[in-house]
């Protein structure tokens, strides 16, 4: 039951990261005119991000002992606590 809980929670940590890391990198890949279409395209490179980081993570997942699971899992957390968190300070200001 542990293990399985560890395995979901790589694949759903890494999928929420890479949604974000495909909207970051998309502030420098959508040209700075497009209007109302940007928000549309940011969420498009949010989707392409989460579904390579979904693919990324299933073809890794099983290649990783339960150690290095868990101490990925530890670093999935904190990176996307860190990004909550930066993603808050941005709004609240």
């Amino acid at each position: 039951m542990k293990e399985t809980l560890s395995n979901i929670s790589f694949v759903v940590l890494s999928s929420i990261l890479g949604a974000a890391l495909g909207m970051i990198l998309s502030r420098w890949l959508i040209p700075k005119g497009v209007g109302l279409a940007g928000g549309p395209m940011v969420l498009g490179y949010g989707l392409l991000g989460l579904f390579l980081a979904l693919i990324g993570s299933l073809m890794i997942k099983p290649r990783l002992s339960r150690q290095q699971l868990s101490i990925g899992n530890f670093f999935l957390f904190l990176l996307t606590a860190t990004f909550i968190g930066w993603l808050t300070f941005k709004l609240n200001q």
